[in-house]
């Protein structure tokens, strides 16, 4: 198996080029491949392996040269971004100098953005060999983002739920006072049933109300958890975007649409 990478992106030819006496045509195993960063932003790498039906000289090895094209950000709708220029192992003969294997390591910035990455890598020879292209991905997704939006989300929904519970307390404090027959204590009454304060610690003091409030938001977490966990590329959009549909499917796990309907 292929080493540790190089310290460059390129493994270059002699100056002195011969040509293959026999022609070599490669077949790559895989011809593409996916590694995902996560929110972390680690090396990674992958090993590739190269096979032709005939043998590969000394002389024809030594010429052979890996070269990388940027790796780009892919999207219509996100900014143009790129990934640091890759670097490779030494390239791995078999014994019947029919195979060639090497390890691709993608060694990402801290401030690397979210998104997906697309990068070809192209096996090169003297006259004789054809070239042979690769292609990595690397998916790249934005943690802190997402940790930041779905806090805020959750918040947000719990407020939405609490100003429902106080309207509906409120709704019942109001009955109460018009139910009263002595006017002042009426009055009193209904001015007291109007503040939202009270209404809402009341609701906070119910267990009747945390309990399944509480079961609500661990439930919204999951849908948004699902949302972040399925795509490998998470917050390839934007901070902006991505926290805005965080909140929106926070609001649309606990029917905030509903919610605000019935509290008006």
């Amino acid at each position: 198996m292929p080493g540790d990478c190089l310290a460059t992106g390129t493994t270059g030819p002699p100056t002195a080029e011969v040509a293959s006496k026999t022609p070599i045509k490669f077949k790559a195993t895989p011809e593409a491949t996916t590694r995902n960063l996560g929110s972390s932003r680690k090396k990674i790498d992958a090993v590739f392996k190269l096979t032709s039906e005939s043998e590969i000289s000394p002389d024809v090895k030594k010429q052979l040269e890996l070269i990388a094209d940027p790796i780009l950000r892919l999207g219509e709708t996100t900014d143009s971004a790129s990934f640091p220029e890759p670097t490779f192992s030494d390239l791995s003969i078999s014994r019947n100098r029919k195979t060639i294997r090497f390890r691709v390591c993608l060694d990402p910035s801290s401030g690397l953005n979210a998104g997906k990455y697309l990068g070809t890598i192209s096996l090169e020879g003297p006259p004789g060999v054809d070239t042979t292209t690769v292609t990595i991905t690397a998916n790249a997704k934005d943690g802190r983002v997402f940790k930041i939006s779905a806090v805020v989300a959750l918040f947000l929904a719990f407020l939405v739920l609490l100003y429902k519970a106080a309207n509906d307390e409120r709704a019942r404090r109001k009955a109460e006072a018009e139910a009263i027959t002595d006017a002042a204590k009426k009055e009193a009454a209904l001015t007291k049933a109007q503040k939202y304060p009270s209404a809402a610690l009341k609701t906070l003091k119910d267990p009747a109300w945390l309990v399944p409030t509480l079961f609500v938001l661990g439930s919204a977490s999951g849908a948004l958890w699902v949302a972040y966990d399925t795509n490998p590329s998470w917050g390839e959009t934007g901070i902006v975007t991505s926290a805005f549909a965080i909140v929106g499917a926070a609001f649309a796990a606990i029917g905030a649409r509903q919610i605000f309907a019935g509290s008006k």
